[in-house]
Order: C-alpha cells, then sequence, then structure tokens
C-alpha cells in the first residue's frame, strides 16, 4: 500500500462505522461496493490489504445509522442552503472536497436516496447509498451530536397510483377466494422478510408495509384482517429475521403510512 492508502485505513480504523476503501475519484476498489463495509473489528484491515484505497467510504442508512443531506455548491446548492439552512436542527457536519457540505442525520427509515428532488444541488444518501468521510482527508468538521432528519425535508414523492380495480365478486365462493388470495399475498411478504439476510432486511420490510398497506386498503380481507393484524405478522417476521425491535416499529409504521 501507498502511504496515501495506509493513511486512509488508519482514519478509517478509528470510525465506529462500517466503511471501504475508495479510489481518488470516490468509487469503491473493492467489488461489491459499499456491501463490502467491514468494521474495524471485523475484517477492516484485510479489505484494505487487499483492495487499498486513498478514500474511506461509510455506507449510508441503517449499515451505519447515518443518512446525509448532500449540499452541492457547484450545481446550484448555495442558493437553497442560504434560504434552509437555518431551518435545519444542530447536527453534524462535514466540508466535502468540492466545497460542498454533507449535513448528517439519524437514519430514518423508509428514506431513500434521490438526487435533486429536493431542489438543484441538493441530494440525499440513505438506504443503497454511501459518502466519502471527507474529515478522514483533513476536511473541516461541524461536530455535534447527529439530530432526527427533519419531517419537513423529505423528498417529494411521486403521485400514488389510483386505486386498482376490485376484481368481481358474484357470490360467496369468489369472496372467500378472493380473501384467501390476499392472505397468501400477505404472508408470502412476510415470509420474504423472514427469509432475508442483513442488508436486504429493511428494504423488504419497508415493501412488505407498502404491500400490506395496499392489501388492508383494496381488499377484500376477513374480518380478523386489520391494520394491527399486519403490523403484528410483519414484527414477528422482522423479529425472525433479526431486525431489532425499534428499527422494525418505525420501517412498518412508515409503509403503512407511506401506502
Amino acid at each position: 500500500m501507498t502511504d496515501a492508502e495506509r493513511e486512509a485505513l488508519r482514519a478509517a480504523m478509528q470510525l465506529p462505522y462500517p466503511s471501504f476503501p475508495c479510489n481518488e475519484l470516490k468509487r469503491p476498489t473493492c467489488p461489491n461496493g459499499f456491501k463490502d463495509a467491514a468494521l474495524p473489528t471485523h475484517g477492516l484491515a484485510t479489505l484494505w490489504a487487499r483492495y487499498p484505497g486513498v478514500l474511506v467510504g461509510v455506507p449510508t442508512g441503517p449499515a451505519s445509522g447515518n443518512c446525509v443531506l448532500d449540499v452541492d455548491i457547484a450545481k446550484g446548492g448555495a442558493k437553497w442552503w442560504d434560504a434552509n439552512r437555518d431551518r435545519l436542527p444542530q447536527t453534524r457536519m462535514h466540508e466535502t472536497r468540492s466545497g460542498g457540505i454533507h449535513v448528517l442525520f439519524n437514519h430514518r427509515a423508509g428514506l431513500k436516496c434521490s438526487i435533486s428532488k429536493i431542489a438543484s444541488g441538493i441530494d440525499v444518501r440513505a438506504a443503497g447509498g454511501y459518502i466519502v468521510w471527507w474529515p478522514a482527508n483533513g476536511f473541516s468538521v461541524v461536530d455535534h451530536p447527529l439530530a432526527d432528519w427533519p419531517d419537513w425535508l423529505t423528498p417529494p414523492e411521486p403521485p400514488p397510483a389510483p386505486p386498482r380495480a376490485r376484481p368481481a365478486i358474484n357470490d360467496e365462493k369468489d369472496l372467500k377466494e378472493a380473501e384467501a388470495a390476499t392472505m397468501r399475498a400477505l404472508r408470502g411478504a412476510a415470509l420474504l422478510v423472514e427469509r432475508s439476510g442483513e442488508g436486504l432486511r429493511n428494504g423488504r420490510l419497508f415493501w412488505a408495509a407498502c404491500r400490506a398497506a395496499e392489501k388492508l386498503r383494496d381488499g377484500p380481507l376477513p374480518p380478523f384482517v386489520t391494520a394491527d393484524w399486519a403490523f403484528d405478522l410483519l414484527a414477528l417476521a422482522a423479529h425472525r429475521a433479526g431486525l431489532p425491535a425499534r428499527e422494525a416499529t418505525l420501517t412498518i409504521k412508515s409503509g403503512l403510512r407511506r401506502a
């Protein structure tokens, strides 16, 4: 390894988060990108020895517990930042190499990566994304405890699709068959969550919660199937998959509300 690569590894070993090596262009050097991220006590040095890099990457979302508002000054983010910075809670911030700002928050269940959806030059790094940890390269830090992601900052979602037409139900037999199909879909979604490995569990749980909300809305359902019943079904699946109870609860509630 070069001196720069060793220095990056030393910085990564000090982080409480999983991390991975990146090259000068901010691209991961390891074959699976941020999915290869490792903790200092669980293989990080070995990862760096095999795929050395001069920059430290940190995954965003459940893996690190962080989500990031990426203010890209060069792409027009300065105008939004000047107008909205006082509305943001006090939290940790990093200067970036391009002169922008990474504003770090606690991970919010269901939050997805987006590019310029909030405003031009304002991106979101959340589940399925990563950032370069610029303090490892000497860039300045505003060191405050992480705040929660502000409710008003959620990127706008596309308008919901109109409800799907329910199949014609002509008699009691048709009703029972339709209810059984709905139950199979709900239990199938829960089973998918239960069988998900680390890195997939939270995203699949959010998808399953959205699907459950659609079924609760569109039916038909047996009388005992309520929102509470669906919540309990998914919470049990999340527990069996190994998700922490608080994280699972937030994700399920977010999915049920979203749909």
